[in-house]
């Protein structure tokens, strides 16, 4: 089974070990063709259900590798897909908070202008004034 999927290393070793568990059963379906193949030359009987007795078992290997890393794999997508909802998730709460901080200081930043502008209009009213 597979290790702790908290880290990007975890998740990147159990990601190595579907593909190794790939490659083995590539391997494994391989030596059942090259059985097979076997089993259809030669002229001896026993040879010829020794190579098919062996492609039976290399055939079962594969499909096991296969089921085991079939559900390895449905793992790491799930802790994947609930990784990537959990950012999304993130990234909305801090684009909130980004949108009510630009608001916040598109605010201060208008009450800063009427201030100003409050104060240039005075300043101009005292300059008229003789």
């Amino acid at each position: 089974m597979l290790g702790g999927m908290t880290d990007p290393k975890s998740l990147l070793g159990d990601v190595l070990k579907i593909a190794k568990a790939s490659a083995d059963e590539l391997v494994d379906r391989s030596r059942a063709v090259a059985h097979d193949v076997a089993s259809h030359i030669g002229t001896d009987p026993a040879e010829q259900a020794k190579d098919r007795a062996e492609a039976a078992a290399a055939r079962a290997r594969a499909e096991a590798r296969q089921d085991d890393y079939a559900a390895d794999l449905r793992r790491v997508n799930a802790t994947v897909t609930q990784t990537l909802g959990q950012v999304t998730q993130h990234a909305g709460h801090l684009a909130q908070q980004a949108t009510e901080t630009a608001r916040q200081s598109a605010a201060d930043l208008a009450e800063r202008a009427k201030e100003q502008a409050e104060q240039a209009r005075r300043a101009a009213e005292n300059a008229r004034k003789p």
